[in-house]
């Protein structure tokens, strides 16, 4: 059985459940990047590797949104990551501290009936951005990654 998502804010324990564990459209994606660079030696010896610091560890979210309560949540946390970091537990239980670096919306929507062009019906499609500053528990923080 999976886990609920929730959002948690570290200062005054807030949690926000989602009310049903948003369908999945599509992957969910993680990334940490690396930067190399392989560059000529100037002894004549071969190549040599230059490596960078690790980016940070982003988690990219695409879900569908059927309540406006939720959306408005989202943006609630959007707005609350200004200013400090969040925790957030996804859908297999692992949980994250960090901020919502980027959170985007689209409307999808219908004209509910025959010529009807004002009334709407529909859902919202966002998108959201995590940016990991610690793993507080799950398989990351197990396997001793560094965000």
């Amino acid at each position: 059985m999976m886990a609920q998502v929730q959002f948690t804010d570290p200062r005054t324990n807030t949690v926000y459940h989602w009310a049903t564990n948003p369908p999945y459209d599509g992957p969910q994606n993680s990334q940490k990047l690396r930067q190399i660079q392989r560059t000529s030696n100037t002894g004549n010896v071969g190549v040599t590797k230059q490596q960078g610091d690790d980016g940070p560890f982003i988690i990219d979210w695409k879900v569908t949104v059927f309540y406006k309560s939720h959306q408005q949540a989202m943006w609630h946390w959007y707005e609350l990551c200004k200013t400090q970091t969040i925790y957030l537990t996804d859908w297999e239980g692992n949980s994250y501290e960090g901020q919502i670096i980027m959170l985007e919306e689209q409307w999808v929507g219908a004209i509910s009936g025959p010529g009807d062009t004002t009334a709407r019906v529909g859902y919202a499609q966002m998108e959201m951005q995590f940016e990991i500053w610690r793993f507080i528990s799950g398989y990351m923080q197990a396997a001793g990654v560094q965000p």
